[in-house]
């Protein structure tokens, strides 16, 4: 029964404050919870992305990923690009070396022109590898659609509100308003 008491547990992380589901115990009511204590992702990085994933779909008609970096030193994230496998609507990459000075933070990938939603295959793959997922979708829009997931362990993923975690590039849709075809 949802309204059971559950036994919940907190994990404190220098990126995020967690509360989830402990095993069975018969205690208060406690809810899911994530609280993002780490930097937002940069409107100029988050451009680089979909520049980037514009660039592979247009040259393969593949999705794309990056691997996300973390600073703690200077508590900035980074990205990049590791060996990947690519198809239409599927992404494998290769293990990657994370540098010296970083943490591994999660991953970035696109859905080409679908919605951004993580799919059954990223769901699985967040059961095994803890971290933030970010997915772009619909990237050839003037604004893409963003999804964003942190998975704690393999029974635990909270979705996140893009804004929490991401300063979405964008501008005024007025802008486009003001835009006139000449033939």
């Amino acid at each position: 029964d949802s309204n059971e008491p559950r036994v919940f547990r907190s994990i404190s992380h220098d990126l995020y404050e967690a509360t989830v589901a402990a095993p069975s115990a018969r205690l208060p009511v406690m809810r899911t919870q994530l609280v993002w204590k780490g930097p937002r992702l940069d409107a100029s990085l988050l451009q680089a992305f979909v520049e980037f994933a514009r660039a592979v779909d247009i040259k393969h008609g593949s999705e794309a990923v990056v691997q996300l970096l973390y600073s703690p030193e200077d508590r900035k994230v980074s990205m990049d690009a590791p060996a990947q496998l690519v198809s239409g609507t599927a992404c494998r990459f290769e293990p990657w070396k994370i540098p010296p000075g970083f943490i591994e933070l999660g991953t970035l990938h696109s859905h080409r022109h679908m919605a951004a939603f993580h799919s059954s295959t990223d769901i699985q793959n967040q059961r095994t590898q803890p971290g933030l997922w970010v997915v772009a979708g619909r990237i050839h829009d003037p604004h893409p659609e963003w999804a964003v997931v942190y998975s704690i362990d393999e029974n635990t993923r909270l979705e996140l509100v893009p804004e929490q975690v991401l300063a979405l590039p964008e501008f005024p849709d007025e802008w486009m308003e003001r835009i006139r075809v000449v033939n």
